[in-house]
């Protein structure tokens, strides 16, 4: 029968189809024989035919069976069959298909051309073993990369607890390999895994060998964790540091991992000291729009926020004192709420800022404009001290919910705070307090409410919570608080993984349209930044079949949040040329949000035809996602047709609709944003999830319903820079070269004000000689040359091949990691974890 069955596989994949029942069933008692050599033959002849029909599953169980003669012939048909089994290994785990993947993996790492992707295996199925019979075959340099690499991919597991086992093993594995460079990437692990202990015990050992290497690591690490978890590692590196007190660069490390100092040189000597805000942007907006209408009125305050946001600057709000005294009710809350954004992270001042604005404890009496003036204020506040509380401001806030008689308006601006100022820390005792407001049957302070449940309780999954708020959803007749209980939902579930998976599974079964809103916004959170292709699929799944458009455009903006950037074009292409209107709407902001900061050309061709759409709010959504892409971009990217001047006309546009004109207004400030020094992003420069990416563009997304909310995309600004520290915590002079023409690099020009044209009257007679020689002296007057600005207007050599500028710095996003170079006379620069952000530099003959 051997003989029979090798007859056959000689043309079995023309004539498989001609294999008769009886035959087939001969053959599968064939592959149960004692003799193995038949059996073998048996399975491998079965296997072709159960591939051929499709039957993945059994053809997968008969290769297990001859999977040595599928080695052995590894071409054509079989190389299908083998490739099936492991991707059912890499899916299950499956032990009976192990010997298989042993096999393929002993195969592969023969050819060093496929250690990485052996390696990119091991890790998927989580085999310490097979990781470490990679790594030996490598060079030391080699073996650091593949770690690298190593470590990118253990971060996408979705298991929690074996991304430990892998990311443990990784650290091993580095501190295993005498090389160095690993004390960084070392460290860099010990991050992703949250054992501060350890890390603190490595950067101490590291800071006793070589100082401004552990200075400049810990000046790195400020920008790859959340604050939070940076005043608890200040904490133990200083506990540790009292065990080392002949060790001088202790203390200064202990103040580097404090979140304020960093926040506060960013703030400082990039946001203040190097703010590029345009003058006349606004003041030309304010003239081009009816600052008399609320939509717009907010529009305008929303704009200069995301414009001036961080930098201090509110002088448009000074000047237009006149103007404000007559905005009213929702506009007024967003103008004074607005000051919060443009002083975000000035905490030693906040409070000062804001006090004549903040009701006194114990008023209780508010008319209309004093509850909206005293809302926005406390809404202010959490931005000023966002992430930041401190016990007097918290004291103040919860003083004024306790007195202030129970004035919504107020409430809703003090628990909005709360929430902005407590993101976080899962202070289950406030969440509680905070409940009670849902129950009150005011739609705008139970949407505070259960926006300000959702950022207290972020990324901290709570199930019987999260359970409690779905009921809540399903009860309640208020659409904003259900809306914003659903988006609490989603910042709850932030980098969950798996976790909220049986809550979803209900959600999504839930007759009502936010329920499962709030589904697609948990699995876009809950794998943020992974890049997970099953996840994906279910929010496509929601795209396309739901019945709610909310949901529809919901469900393709949470995909934002799981894409990496590299693939987020090619998924969300098709879904921009939908049929529904507002699943477009969610792919512009996908571009949006995942692209921002990057001047894409691809990206930029897509949202100008959306730009072009027959619906108002799908144009609205292309000119925000437009205005993103383009942060920090060169003038060179700021053409006639989606620069500055073209959302102008849109704003000014009286017959375009106002949906629209309000996307234009405020897209003048993003594409500003933080005076031209701020881009935005969903990630941290390791990979990582940012709490504050995703909180603010959650909130963000929220403004085609609140159009407030806009403002709150300051939250997440990210600034990309080089600013220079010594090791005693100067900020020296210096010089940013980058390998780009000035134009491509250098700040956008500031747009003209509008000069009206004066009317003359038609004189018909000269009525007296003093009347003639004032006319005479106008003439004069208009005669007269104009003042030379005290400003340098000569710019950069237009033929020069590189841009220099003065040190701190920007470097806006699309500058490749290779193409700026920081200088800094009579010191060098120390390599921490990255090549931008806080650089170290040290005098050439300090001793390490």
């Amino acid at each position: 029968m051997i003989q029979e069955l090798e007859a056959k596989l000689q043309d079995i994949e023309t004539t498989w189809f001609l294999l008769s029942d009886e035959e087939l069933k001969t053959i599968k008692a064939a592959t149960q024989s004692d003799d193995k050599q038949l059996a073998e033959i048996a399975a491998h002849v079965l296997s072709i035919v159960a591939y051929f029909n499709s039957n993945i599953d059994e053809a997968v169980e008969y290769a297990v069976i001859a999977f040595s003669r599928l080695f052995a012939v590894h071409g054509g048909i079989e190389h299908g069959i083998l490739s099936a089994v492991i991707t059912k290994y890499l899916a299950t785990r499956d032990a009976a298909l192990q010997p298989v993947f042993d096999r393929m993996f002993a195969d592969s790492i023969v050819h060093e051309s496929q250690w990485f992707s052996s390696l990119g295996m091991a890790i998927e199925v989580g085999r310490v073993d097979l990781i470490t019979t990679v790594l030996d075959r490598m060079q030391p340099d080699r073996a650091i990369a593949a770690l690298k690499f190593a470590t990118e991919q253990a971060l996408a597991e979705s298991d929690p607890e074996r991304r430990v086992v892998l990311l443990r093993t990784i650290h091993g594995e580095l501190s295993s390999r005498a090389h160095d460079t690993t004390a960084r990437e070392r460290l860099s692990v010990l991050i992703h895994l949250r054992d501060l202990e350890k890390y603190c015990e490595e950067l101490l050992e590291c800071a006793m060998t070589d100082s401004p290497l552990a200075l400049a690591i810990a000046y790195d690490t400020t920008q790859l964790v959340e604050p939070s978890v940076l005043e608890e590692m200040s904490g133990v590196f200083e506990a540790l540091a009292l065990s080392c007190p002949d060790m001088a660069i202790g203390p200064a490390i202990v103040d580097v991992l404090k979140p304020e100092t960093t926040e506060g040189l960013v703030k400082k000597h990039l946001f203040v000291d190097r703010a590029h805000v345009d003058p006349n942007l606004v003041p030309r907006l304010f003239s081009s729009v009816p600052s008399k209408r609320s939509l717009f009125q907010t529009g305008l305050v929303v704009a200069n926020a995301l414009q001036c946001g961080r930098t201090g600057n509110d002088g448009f709000l000074r000047e237009k004192l006149g103007w404000l005294a007559s905005v009213k009710f929702r506009a007024r809350f967003a103008a004074i709420a607005s000051l919060g954004a443009i002083h975000a992270g000035d905490t030693a001042r906040g409070m000062g800022i804001l006090k004549s604005h903040l009701p006194a404890l114990g008023e209780t009496s508010f008319d209309q404009d004093r509850e909206h003036n005293s809302g926005g204020a406390l809404v202010a506040l959490g931005m000023v001290y966002f992430q930041a509380p401190n016990n007097d401001v918290l004291d103040t806030v919860i003083g004024v919910m306790d007195s202030c008689g129970g004035n919504t308006t107020v409430l809703q601006g003090a628990v909005t705070g709360l929430g902005l100022m407590m993101m976080g820390t899962a202070d289950t005792t406030l969440v509680e307090r905070i409940k009670d407001y849902l129950n009150l049957g005011d739609a705008l302070l139970g949407e505070a409410a259960g926006m300000a449940i959702g950022l207290v309780m972020m990324g901290h999954f709570d199930a019987d919570l999260a359970r409690w708020m779905a009921d809540f959803i399903g009860n309640t007749s208020h659409t904003r608080i259900a809306r914003a209980l659903a988006l609490a939902l989603g910042l709850m579930s932030f980098d969950a993984r798996t976790t909220p998976e049986p809550v979803i599974a209900d959600l999504l079964e839930s007759p009502h349209a936010l329920a499962r809103e709030a589904a697609a916004w948990m699995i876009g959170l809950a794998h943020a930044c992974t890049g997970n292709l099953a996840q994906t699929r279910r929010l496509l799944h929601i795209t396309v079949s739901d019945n709610s458009d909310d949901t529809r455009r919901a469900a393709v903006t949470a995909m934002a949040f799981i894409l990496t950037p590299d693939n987020v074009v090619d998924t969300v292409s098709p879904l921009a040329r939908s049929y529904n209107s507002h699943t477009r709407a969610g792919a512009a902001m996908v571009l949006g949000l995942t692209k921002a900061g990057t001047a894409d050309d691809e990206v930029l061709k897509l949202l100008a035809v959306l730009g072009a759409d027959s619906a108002d709010h799908v144009r609205q959504a292309a000119l925000v996602a437009q205005s993103m892409v383009l942060m920090q971009a060169p003038e060179s990217k700021l053409t006639a047709d989606r620069g500055i001047n073209k959302l102008l006309d849109i704003a000014k546009d009286r017959y375009e609709e106002r949906l629209t004109r309000y996307g234009a207004i405020i897209s003048c400030g993003i594409i500003n944003a933080g005076g031209c020094n701020a881009s935005f992003s969903l990630q941290r420069e390791n990979g990582r999830p940012s709490s504050r990416g995703f909180a603010a563009a959650m909130l963000f997304a929220q403004y085609p319903d609140n159009h407030m909310n806009a403002m709150f995309l300051t939250l997440g600004y990210t600034p990309r820079m080089a600013l220079p520290v010594t090791v005693t915590g100067d900020v020296p002079e210096g010089t940013l070269r980058v390998d780009l023409p000035p134009a491509a690099v250098a700040y956008p020009k500031f747009v003209e004000l509008e000069v009206k044209k004066k009317l003359t009257k038609r004189v018909r007679a000269t009525l007296s000689v003093a009347r003639n020689e004032a006319g005479e002296e106008a003439k004069e007057e208009d005669a007269k040359p104009e003042e030379e600005a005290d400003v340098d207007m000569t710019g950069p050599e237009p033929d020069a091949k590189e841009f220099k500028d003065k040190l701190p710095a920007r470097i806006p996003p699309h500058v490749a990691d290779g193409q700026f170079h920081v200088e800094v006379e009579g010191f060098e620069v120390v390599r921490g974890l990255s090549s931008h952000g806080f650089v170290v530099v040290k005098k050439p003959d300090l001793l390490e």
